[in-house]
């Protein structure tokens, strides 16, 4: 066995441990929180507590995502770009303004969630508007965000980096790097402060 499957069966089983504990934790909120008799300070601490439950439920999530990632096997096909842009664009809930984008050969599914990923991060940080087009053979989703220093670009596909206080789990566009790689393909960023972000993702051309 190799090192990423064992780091990756490690993620896994610490996901799933922390998954019972975590449901019940929750649960005993719930029922506290339908408590009659509690005051308004009580209710506060409680909303507080379910939050941090709902945030480690979201980082459990993700981290079994980045696990599942490390070791997961594309299925190559033919692959239109704009359809998987158009796929996760939806999930994210955001309407990007769309170029044209190739076909390439790529798992769907992989790439569907590589672009979810890069237009939640973008949708997160964008003051109004979010773009997908291609560039030189590149998919580009770009924002017109706050955008950032070298610094911080240098950290954007590691895990568990998050830029500021807006930022997830950490772990979105690690795991897109992730599944780029796995489908032989390179992902990268430019960015300045004050001039957005944009990520560029290269996979084979069919």
């Amino acid at each position: 066995m190799d090192e990423a499957t064992e780091i990756t069966l490690l993620l896994r089983r610490a996901g799933h441990d922390l998954h019972e504990p975590l449901v019940a934790i929750e649960g005993y909120l719930a029922l506290l929180n339908e408590h009659g008799g509690l005051d308004a300070d009580a209710r506060e601490l409680v909303d507080g507590a379910r939050a941090g439950a709902a945030q480690m439920r979201r980082l459990l999530r993700d981290t079994l995502a980045y696990a599942r990632a490390m070791t997961a096997e594309p299925r190559f096909e033919r692959v239109d770009a704009a359809a998987c842009a158009a796929e996760a664009a939806k999930r994210v809930g955001v309407d990007p303004k769309m170029g044209a984008l190739p076909v390439v050969r790529a798992d769907a599914e992989m790439l569907t969630g590589v672009l979810e990923a890069a237009l939640s991060n973008a949708r997160r940080f964008a003051k109004a508007e979010v773009s997908v087009e291609a560039i030189d053979g590149d998919i580009v989703v770009r924002d017109d965000g706050p955008g950032m220093d070298d610094a911080k670009l240098a950290r954007l596909f590691k895990p568990f980096e998050r830029m500021d206080a807006k930022a997830g789990s950490g772990l979105g566009l690690a795991t897109a790097r992730v599944l780029v790689e796995r489908m032989g393909g390179k992902i990268r960023a430019e960015s300045r402060p004050g001039e957005g972000c944009a990520v560029f993702v290269r996979l084979p051309r069919e």
